[in-house]
């Protein structure tokens, strides 16, 4: 004898305006009932169907350091840091004010510019406004840029070239690569002369290294020259590192 039993399930949505929740009960013929509750956006609930493929107990984040795409960018964030402090600390600093004399006709392209002729008492300046990192910044194997405007307070004449990197570059900074010094502060700080050479050789960087007050360690420029720099006979010791 063959016995045959069908069951008939069936389904039924309750919305509870109090919790804002909706409660689906499957009721199978001769089983208990069971429920689940999932719960909907308060702001319209009779519009929203329930996604199953959709984990509604997890809250949405982002990674830490990922921006989330929800967020409103014109929102004041915080300040955005640099190299050697926070963006636009040229500005806020007074360098870009004090540099731009000495900056070259042609050669300011917005986010890069060079400056030169750079001496005496506004290189004391300099090195006052720039931050105790920014003091440290070297050329690639340039002198650092506080020893350079140090010896430019020292000898008369000397002058220094280099360029300025501005905001919203991430690198903001002084930099300089070049120093030029006149064979007269050269004499008088040795005390000794200079031989007529076309050429300067390696004894030369190393007279010139000791005039700027540098170190055994220091490295010699990729280029070094001998020019004259007005209707003058001067010689001037001229050192650029790349």
């Amino acid at each position: 004898m063959r016995v045959s039993l069908t069951l008939t399930a069936t389904s039924q949505v309750h919305i509870d305006d109090e919790d804002t929740s909706v409660t689906l009960r499957a009721t199978p013929t001769g089983e208990a009932t069971t429920a689940s509750t999932v719960p909907i956006p308060a702001d319209n609930p009779t519009d929203w169907v329930p996604d199953s493929t959709q984990d509604t107990t997890a809250s949405a984040q982002t990674e830490p350091g990922v921006e989330s795409p929800y967020e409103d960018p014109t929102e004041e964030g915080p300040v955005r840091e640099g190299m050697y402090g926070p963006m636009h600390w040229l500005d806020d600093r007074h360098v870009t004010a004090l540099l731009a004399p000495y900056i070259c006709e042609g050669w300011d392209t917005g986010d890069y510019a060079r400056f030169a002729d750079l001496s005496g008492e506004e290189a004391r300046r300099l090195r006052t406004l720039l931050p105790p990192l920014a003091r440290d910044d070297r050329q690639n194997n340039a002198p650092r840029i506080s020893d350079l405007l140090r010896a430019a307070t020292r000898i008369d004449g000397l002058t220094l070239e280099g360029y300025v990197i501005r905001a919203p570059r991430w690198d903001e900074r002084v930099s300089i690569d070049t120093v030029c010094v006149p064979e007269s502060a050269i004499i008088a700080h040795t005390g000794r002369p200079i031989d007529d050479a076309s050429c300067p050789s390696y004894e030369h960087w190393l007279t010139l290294a000791q005039v700027l007050g540098l170190g055994a360690d220091a490295v010699p420029p990729d280029e070094m020259r001998f020019l004259v720099r007005d209707a003058s006979s001067a010689r001037w010791w001229w050192a650029w590192w790349d």
